[in-house]
């Protein structure tokens, strides 16, 4: 049985080197028809200019400079930046990459044609982001308001995954998530005009060894787990998978963009 999560926010220390924990090894990078949509739309261009917030290992970015796009990609975390700029040198790719807050880049104004926004960018409704992303964009720009999230109402790996979760203690806001995917809260219809939605549902492709790696590298998982629990928490999910699957297997996702114009930039 899983302990109780500690009331202190110490942690043992995982070898940040080990390949087991290395979230650029084991992060899923996004189905090629997202890429391909977006480009209907005018988003990942040749030569457009593109500012993905909240970046990670650059992802998003990354497939982006694939496509001709000239693209900064901006983090918070030193570590995931290094790794970007690592796997974008290895692609003989010319994305650069930024260490700041999504909130406060520092980069030159009215410079992007689209900003890319995921989870780890924060809230659109937020202020402090919002102003940033509005002093980046040329007149005319698009926000990209983008998840890839699993489906576990309808997928029953998913589902297994998310009962673990909640087994050892999780704060999981996303647990039963039924994929909705709201169009244009009331809240933000001052601040943008909706220029279209995407949403598709798709099967990735997983080893055992990939999804469980998947899922303990997790943002929202990694950071509440002392290492022992993740530790725990990874042996009992390999035992819920030999159960549950084959050794390659695919898990339901919902992929997701809102492509947004700030009506306030002129």
């Amino acid at each position: 049985m899983p302990s109780e999560r500690p009331v202190s926010d110490s942690r043992l220390a995982i070898d940040a080197s080990d390949p087991a924990f290395d979230e650029a090894i084991w992060q899923p990078q996004y189905p090629s028809r997202f890429f391909e949509v977006l480009r209907t739309f005018g988003v990942g261009v040749r030569h457009q200019r593109i500012v993905d917030l909240g970046t990670g290992i650059g992802r998003l970015a990354i497939q982006f400079s694939r496509q001709g796009s000239h693209v900064i990609g901006v983090d918070r975390s030193a570590n995931l930046i290094r790794k970007a700029r690592q796997q974008s040198v290895a692609c003989e790719l010319d994305a650069a990459f930024h260490i700041a807050s999504p909130h406060e880049t520092g980069l030159p104004a009215r410079r992007f044609d689209a900003a890319i926004c995921g989870e780890r960018a924060g809230d659109l409704d937020g202020h402090r982001l919002r102003r940033e992303i509005d002093r980046l964009l040329k007149p005319g720009g698009l926000i990209v308001d983008h998840g890839l999230r699993w489906l576990p109402q309808q997928d029953p790996v998913a589902a297994a995954v998310e009962d673990l979760l909640l087994r050892f203690h999780c704060d999981w806001a996303r647990a039963g998530w039924d994929g909705h995917t709201p169009l244009l809260p009331e809240a933000d219809q001052d601040d943008f005009a909706l220029v279209a939605t995407v949403v598709f549902d798709e099967p990735i492709p997983f080893t055992r060894e990939s999804w469980r790696g998947h899922v303990r590298t997790r943002e929202g998982i990694r950071d509440q787990l002392t290492d022992e629990q993740l530790r725990l928490l990874d042996a009992e999910h390999e035992t819920v998978l030999q159960s549950l699957t084959g050794e390659t297997f695919t898990v339901l996702h919902r992929v997701f963009a809102r492509l947004l114009r700030p009506l306030d930039v002129e």
